[in-house]
């Protein structure tokens, strides 16, 4: 079996150890990895137990990447598995389209943006900083607003003090 990457998973690194386990009651001979479509890229693992092994792959950037584990029995009986995960090392980023920056507002505020990424947005969250506030940290200040490619945030400035104030986004893929 496969215990890590888990099938899908997008990875933040260009370095993966691909670990797994292999038993059988009669014993392994052998576990292959083979990586991609190329049929020439493969490696067998030389463990003396094969109850957990491991493979530390490097990337040659972000992008899905396929691989197929190859178990044999000492009775050259085959079991493979079929996997993928996405290496995605680029951050997210995040737009606003309200309000225009240095705006002088009052009454009800509509703050609005856009998020995007090579493959997700996984969620979108919110901070506003007052003229005296320390910088809000992640995630503890923050609300997770709801969207993710498009998020908005309205508020009542009635509720705060007159003065400049900054609106902190943090896109998570």
């Amino acid at each position: 079996d496969v215990d890590y990457p888990l099938q899908g998973e997008y990875i933040p690194s260009t370095v993966i150890n691909i670990q797994g386990v292999a038993s059988d009651s009669s014993g392994i001979k052998h576990v292959k990895l083979k990586l991609g479509s190329d049929p020439t890229l493969f490696t067998t693992l030389t463990e003396d137990d094969f109850e957990n092994w491991n493979y530390e792959y490097t990337a040659s950037g972000d992008g899905t990447v396929t691989f197929q584990v190859i178990i044999t029995d000492i009775h050259n009986k085959v079991t493979t598995l079929d996997r993928y995960f996405t290496v995605d090392t680029a951050a997210p980023s995040a737009t606003f389209t309200l309000p225009a920056p240095n705006s002088i507002v009052d009454g009800s505020l509509l703050i609005r943006g856009e998020a995007d990424d090579t493959y997700l947005v996984k969620e979108v969250w919110f901070a506003l900083k007052g003229p005296e506030d320390p910088v809000p940290l992640y995630p503890d200040n923050y609300e997770k607003l709801s969207g993710t490619f498009s998020w908005s945030k309205r508020i009542r400035t009635s509720d705060y003090d007159d003065g400049a104030y900054t609106v902190y986004i943090v896109a998570v893929d």
